[in-house]
């Protein structure tokens, strides 16, 4: 059997390199760590995952945001909206210390999760309904929501 070089190379480049690829393009990320058996002094293989989930950011936000709310225990649907909410607040808070770092002003004070953290747009309008519309929360919230949006066009 015979095996080209560049193949070779090929799978030597791949295999130096999974290191430096994102965990998402491997099924699961693991690290080796060579650990000495007690007792008998034979070296063990231990593979360990060490991949990160691409929202780790945003879980983390949620269960302490749910905690320092009493909210409850997790719920995915909640979670989703929750997630959303935390990319425009993030992506606001971002935007705004830019322009006011471009601008040589002070940054702005930062946005911070509420109570609505976890609802949808409709839901909090829902939950305002015959309130002033005129106030703060829907304001920032509306700003927030733009930011989010213009974030979701730029990546389409």
């Amino acid at each position: 059997m015979r095996i080209s070089l560049s193949a070779v190379t090929a799978l030597v480049i791949l295999h130096q390199t999974s290191g430096f690829t994102p965990a998402s393009f491997f099924k699961q990320t693991t690290h080796a760590t060579k650990l000495r058996e007690k007792g008998t002094g034979a070296d063990v293989i231990e593979k360990v995952d060490v991949s990160i989930p691409y929202d780790a950011a945003a879980r983390l936000a949620y269960d302490e945001w749910r905690s320092d709310n009493k909210k409850g225990d997790f719920d995915a649907g909640r979670f989703e909206s929750f997630k959303s909410n935390y990319y425009a607040l993030t992506v606001a808070n971002i935007s705004a210390a830019k322009q006011a770092k471009d601008a040589g002003e002070e940054p702005p004070k930062k946005l911070d999760l509420n109570d609505f953290a976890d609802m949808s747009y409709e839901e909090y309008e829902t939950a305002n309904a015959g309130k002033e519309s005129g106030s703060g929360d829907v304001s920032i919230l509306n700003a927030a929501l733009d930011g989010a949006e213009a974030q979701e066009a730029a990546a389409i």
